[in-house]
């Protein structure tokens, strides 16, 4: 039995004052209105409706059960249309899960744009390099690098990621040069251990399409990419670094992109969310947001 359909087609009779009315207003049979009718009395146990050839009345029960039972309609739609409300109007919490120094360069220039446009979305961004679980943990949005590993989820590709080889002047100048990957092995190494290729750097050449890899004995290994490039700055070593850490960087001549005809492969970013059904406002216009925001910053 559905019991709030039977409790709106009750009202409704009561209203038009008769069965057959009823039917013409919510567009089904009068048979249907009587069987709706019939199964909320069988339920309560109660007459609800006196009925005649001519005329339907209220009994005295049904004159006490009509107005809670209005009410109780009235809360009920009230709290549909909230709910479908706050779905469709981005407010209430945004939590998102992004990498660390990723998130601080490209992300979280984008926080302010969205809080502006939307004032009533209360944003809770957690900044980690680990592997987050969206629905274990309640988040409705992650920002990934990499390729997707979890074909349940949805993912929206947003851009790509390019990863050089860097040292800095400085690190040049006292070590030994640097003409092919095979003289990597007489430098000091750092790997960036967020990389899902492990202590394995892969390289495809520019002109001829070779491919080759280079097994990395790192001296020091860090899990942040902000970290890496401080220490290759720092003149502490050549890393593997991603183009949002180290292209401004090189622009300055800070650092040196070496061995450029050698390229890493490029990785994905993609937004995660966990279903393309009923995805709420929030989430669609901020990867909206994030999107547009990042695609004209690598334009440049």
């Amino acid at each position: 039995m559905d019991r709030i359909t039977c409790m709106q087609v009750f009202t409704v009779v009561v209203k038009e004052k008769g069965f057959s009315a009823a039917a013409r207003k919510l567009g089904i049979s009068k048979v249907q209105v009587s069987n709706y009718i019939a199964q909320l009395e069988t339920e309560l146990g109660v007459r609800l409706l006196n009925r005649t050839t001519r005329q339907v009345s209220l009994t005295t029960t049904g004159f006490a059960y009509l107005e809670p039972c209005n009410n109780l309609l009235e809360g009920f739609n009230n709290l549909h249309h909230s709910v479908k409300e706050l779905h469709q109007t981005p407010q209430g919490q945004l939590k998102i899960t992004a990498p660390s120094t990723f998130a601080e360069i490209h992300l979280t220039p984008v926080l302010s744009i969205f809080k502006e446009k939307y004032p009533k979305v209360q944003i809770d961004l957690q900044l980690n390099d680990r592997y987050v679980d969206l629905i274990d943990e309640a988040y409705d949005l992650a920002i990934r690098i990499g390729k997707p590993q979890d074909s349940s989820l949805i993912a929206k590709p947003i851009g790509t990621i390019h990863s050089y080889l860097c040292a800095s002047p400085d690190y040049l100048k006292q070590h030994s040069e640097i003409k092919t990957l095979s003289d990597l092995h007489n430098h000091q190494l750092i790997a960036d251990t967020n990389y899902r290729s492990g202590k394995v750097w892969q390289f495809r050449h520019k002109e001829d399409g070779q491919c080759q890899s280079f097994e990395v004995k790192a001296g020091l290994n860090i899990n942040s990419a902000q970290a890496v490039r401080a220490l290759v700055i720092n003149g502490q070593g050549i890393s593997l670094c991603p183009d949002f850490a180290v292209k401004s960087h090189i622009e300055t001549g800070a650092i040196k992109h070496l061995l450029p005809e050698w390229q890493a492969p490029t990785m994905e970013i993609s937004a995660i969310y966990p279903s393309r059904q009923h995805v709420s406002a929030k989430v669609r216009l901020f990867i909206d947001e994030f999107s547009t925001y990042y695609q004209e910053q690598t334009k440049l």
